[in-house]
């Protein structure tokens, strides 16, 4: 079966997420940085790495990231990323 999850973020350059499907949209949610993924219960379980960027912030590696959205939080702006894989 196939739902939409949410995952929250943190403000830190690069993490990693295990998901089971594609990264939809990133977003703020009471004051977090979110993305929203699909979920397929019959799909393996992939670890996607994220990258949160802030604006004026050094960007590495950008031809191997895929964008996902730009998020506004307080006074600040978050691009998020993911690698291609995903």
């Amino acid at each position: 079966m196939k739902t939409i999850y949410k995952y929250q973020l943190d403000a830190s350059e690069s993490q990693v997420l295990k998901l089971r499907g594609k990264i939809l949209s990133a977003g703020v949610q009471d004051g977090n940085i979110m993305v929203w993924a699909v979920y397929d219960d019959s799909a393996p379980e992939i670890p996607v790495a994220i990258q949160v960027m802030g604006t004026g912030h050094d960007f590495v590696n950008a031809s191997e990231r895929d964008f996902i959205g730009t998020v506004f939080l307080s006074r600040f702006v978050f691009h998020v990323f993911a690698s291609p894989n995903w």
